[in-house]
């Protein structure tokens, strides 16, 4: 499973600015049994980016491309993000592959699962 501050650019910096990255990551360590990595900082956006995608589709469909790559070298194979948009972005990409990766939003991997 990886788990990253993955989202628009405005996204992410609101969420760094007001720590609900911390916050998620603090949720996520007290799900029983749940082993996760984070995806390096320099691959925090997915390249959806709402209309940039619209705009420039193969540059988002590369940064997509690029960051799953990255999730994938740190061993996951899951996805879990706060950012709903993203999901939706990197669900298309992984699609496209073939790639069979559950994907959830955080609020859905918790309903799913017990908390300690």
């Amino acid at each position: 499973m990886a788990v990253s501050p993955s989202g628009s650019l405005a996204a992410i910096l609101l969420a760094r600015r007001l720590g609900i990255l911390v916050h998620m990551r603090e949720i996520l360590n007290r799900i029983e049994g749940l082993q996760w990595q984070t995806v390096p900082e320099s691959y925090a956006c997915c390249g959806f980016g709402g209309l940039f995608a619209v705009k420039q589709p193969r540059l988002s469909q590369a940064i997509g491309q690029a960051y799953l790559e990255a999730a994938a070298a740190t061993g996951a194979t899951a996805l879990v993000s706060s950012d709903l948009s993203c999901l939706l972005h990197l669900q298309g990409l992984l699609a496209a592959q073939g790639r069979a990766w559950p994907t959830w939003h955080l609020v859905e991997l918790l309903a799913q699962v017990q908390v300690a």
